[in-house]
């Protein structure tokens, strides 16, 4: 591929990711490529003023960085080409491959690069949310508060059909897709397998954490759905859990004579109430998302899972202790944010992707017994308490 006139001087080479922040399939990648910006399913409108959602490319990843660049010029005028590059390289975070160890595939933050350049942080927005029982249709009604009544606020609505294929939460703000905007006072009437991904904007503050939710179905009385194992499934599997007010949730062994095996994808996100999940022996997989975004989560014991999935915990910023001795494979994002989390007793780990232990602040220490593991390049990002034993004479790469 001819590399020109991306490498020519004072230029910056932009490549595209996708909404879950990989790499774009179209999007050219190697040392030639400075920085990435998402360039897949964006809002924009075109030369008639027609709003356009699912535009993409390379041409709309490039113009993300040259905003981005436009903002530095605004702070520092006399900036230079390669300080810019610099400050992108910096301050953004690596693409979701499972194991990215390429220190130039970098996702450019905005606020990063000012927040550094001017040595000045914005005040973060507190976007909070509170879901109802609708007893009409035993499905759930949610309504969002933010600190700031002049915030705009914005939310996606997914529909999940677990006979397909499953639609991952996306991990940048919702506003950059289709989204609606909340009106503040109302409530917003969710249907069976709907997650929803909201965030919130205010001039001269920084945005919301994005918030993420599964609307829970009611209409289970053991409070829990189980569809089991079939060919096309190996275990019996929770889908739904509707049980949204109780701190210490214990999931039985069995329900209406069916042993429990495995918590399904978004199965207890955004679950605000609980602080301690304890799941039986028989549970042997947990999959992707299940606890994601639960604020208030403090203890996992799982004692019998041996897989856990994708951001299995993400967001979980007062998750302080779990135990789950048969793991040995911390998958991407599995802790992502977990920023109190001081303790992860797991079995001999063999596998640690991106992002596994990302913003983990408080996180002591992490024993590895595979002398030959190696890490990705923001697996461990802004864990500076952290220790990591390894074998004597050990051939790690980190």
């Amino acid at each position: 591929v001819n590399p020109y006139p991306a490498m020519a001087t004072n230029c910056i080479s932009v490549g595209a990711t996708t909404p879950e922040n990989r790499k774009a399939s179209f999007s050219n990648f190697g040392d030639g490529v400075d920085i990435y910006a998402v360039g897949n399913l964006m809002t924009s409108y075109n030369t008639s003023g027609y709003k356009i959602t699912d535009w993409g490319g390379t041409s709309g990843a490039a113009p993300v960085i040259s905003s981005i660049c436009a903002l530095l010029v605004t702070a520092k005028p006399d900036i230079t080409v390669d300080e810019v590059k610099q400050l992108l390289l910096e301050t953004g975070y690596s693409t979701n491959e499972e194991n990215q160890i390429h220190d130039t595939r970098i996702i450019a933050d905005a606020y990063g690069c000012v927040k550094k350049l001017l040595g000045a942080e914005l005040e973060q927005l507190c976007l909070d949310y509170n879901v109802t029982k609708n007893n009409d249709s035993n499905f759930a009604e949610i309504s969002f508060i933010c600190d700031d009544p002049n915030a705009n606020i914005y939310y996606q609505i997914t529909e999940i059909d677990y006979g397909s294929s499953l639609a991952t939460p996306f991990t940048h703000a919702p506003v950059l897709y289709n989204s609606y905007k909340y009106e503040p006072g109302t409530t917003v009437k969710l249907k069976k397998y709907q997650n929803v991904v909201a965030c919130a904007y205010a001039p001269g503050k920084a945005k919301s954490n994005i918030q993420y939710f599964l609307a829970p179905d009611f209409s289970y009385e053991s409070g829990y759905r189980l569809i089991p194992a079939s060919k096309s499934q190996q275990y019996n599997k929770i889908t739904r859990c509707s049980i949204i007010d109780q701190k210490v949730i214990t999931v039985p062994e069995f329900i209406d004579g069916t042993e429990v095996q495995e918590i399904g994808p978004l199965c207890f996100m955004g679950n605000k109430e609980v602080e301690t999940i304890i799941l039986p022996e028989s549970v042997k997989q947990i999959d992707e998302w299940a606890f994601a975004n639960c604020p208030n989560l403090k203890t996992v014991i799982t004692p019998g899972v041996e897989t856990c999935g994708r951001y299995a915990f993400y967001q979980c910023g007062n998750l302080i202790n779990v135990e789950m001795p048969n793991v040995t494979a911390v998958n991407m994002g599995m802790f992502k944010n977990c920023t109190s989390l001081e303790t992860a007793k797991l079995g001999e780990l063999t596998e640690i992707d991106n992002h596994a232990f990302y913003g983990c602040e408080n996180l002591k220490l992490v024993k590895v017994t595979n002398d030959d593991i190696s890490f990705a390049i923001n697996t461990f990002k802004d864990c500076d308490n952290l220790t990591i034993a390894t074998p004597n004479g050990s051939t790690m790469e980190t």
